[in-house]
């Protein structure tokens, strides 16, 4: 599985990113330490016709498996569009990428969603996670929407130790 985490306007990327409740989805048990709950907090550039920076927290749990599920997302900021009119769409997941080896870091999948009256992106986009700084960082990864892509931009942290193996 790939992880999720997601404007005509930048409205559509950041309801991808953002909102109240996620869809819950579980990853391949790579990921430590086992019974964890984390918090992946940041500042994200979202954009598809207009560009907007919105506050997103991302909780994660991670079971005695090694399995990591996305249960709850929210979407805040000085942007007034954040978390009012750009929601959430879809089952978001976090999952490594079959090209993550166990090294201080390497790519990470997610599966990501937004809608707004605007418009509406969903897709499978690559981060890079570092397990020196338990960061999640995006640089300019495009999700497919319509009427056009979303892209995404930023970095969000963990309050815990995660480590992707």
């Amino acid at each position: 599985m790939k992880k999720a985490l997601t404007l005509t306007a930048a409205l559509s990327t950041a309801m991808v990113l953002a909102g109240a409740t996620a869809g819950v989805a579980q990853a391949s048990g790579d990921w430590k330490p086992l019974n964890t709950t984390a918090k992946l907090s940041g500042e994200l550039r979202l954009e598809q016709s207009i560009v907007i920076f919105c506050d997103v927290h991302i909780d994660v749990v991670v079971d005695g498996h090694g399995n990591i599920s996305v249960t709850n997302r929210t979407f805040s900021g000085a942007d007034p569009l954040c978390g009012t009119l750009v929601n959430p769409f879809g089952t978001w997941d976090i999952e490594d990428n079959p090209g993550f080896a166990p090294a201080s870091s390497g790519p990470v999948d997610a599966d990501v969603g937004s809608s707004s009256i605007l418009g509406q992106c969903f897709g499978t986009i690559t981060g890079t996670w570092d397990n020196n700084t338990h960061t999640l960082s995006f640089s300019n990864a495009q999700v497919p929407g319509t009427p056009s892509p979303c892209f995404v931009s930023g970095t969000l942290t963990s309050n815990q130790p995660l480590t992707a193996h």
